[in-house]
């Protein structure tokens, strides 16, 4: 049984509406359906956010945007300042219309594809009990905050 994963690395989108990404750990592919997939009914914590390398405020998304000069889905043509930050907590479900969601909430994958981005996926029975895992959801609520007073600097 599977209690958290945790993904950093490139996102990309195949046909059908699927989300691969590319984990810099070990350059391996998966699919974002087989990862929420394995928390499929569970009552869980999602965190999902773009992820700048390095911060370089002179590249969309602060350099997390591999579509510099074209149209990207996230929208960092039109706000470069843009860094996407989710948090949602309830039970994971695929919805055949929408895709995966969270209470009703409708998780952002679409925003994802040419992005470095950090996802998080830890089941909420372990999360309350688990002290390592309360630790990092708090660095990601940090980096969230730190994140939004960057973009708003920026702005």
């Amino acid at each position: 049984m599977d209690y958290s994963s945790v993904l950093v690395g490139v996102c990309y989108s195949g046909s059908d509406n699927k989300f691969f990404l590319k984990q810099e750990k070990d350059n391996r592919i998966e699919s974002l359906d087989s990862i929420f997939g394995k928390f499929s009914g569970v009552d869980v914590q999602v965190h999902i956010k773009h992820s700048p390398l390095v911060m370089d405020v002179g590249k969309p998304g602060f350099g997390c945007c591999g579509w510099v000069g074209q149209e990207c889905p996230a929208g960092h043509h039109t706000d470069p300042t843009f860094l996407l930050c989710f948090d949602v907590s309830g039970v994971l479900i695929r919805d055949p219309e929408s895709g995966w969601c969270v209470n009703s909430q409708i998780l952002p994958l679409n925003q994802l594809p040419g992005h470095r981005c950090e996802i998080l996926v830890v089941r909420n029975e372990v999360g309350k009990n688990d002290s390592q895992l309360v630790n990092m959801l708090k660095d990601v609520d940090d980096l969230e905050s730190l994140f939004k007073s960057l973009q708003d600097f920026m702005k």
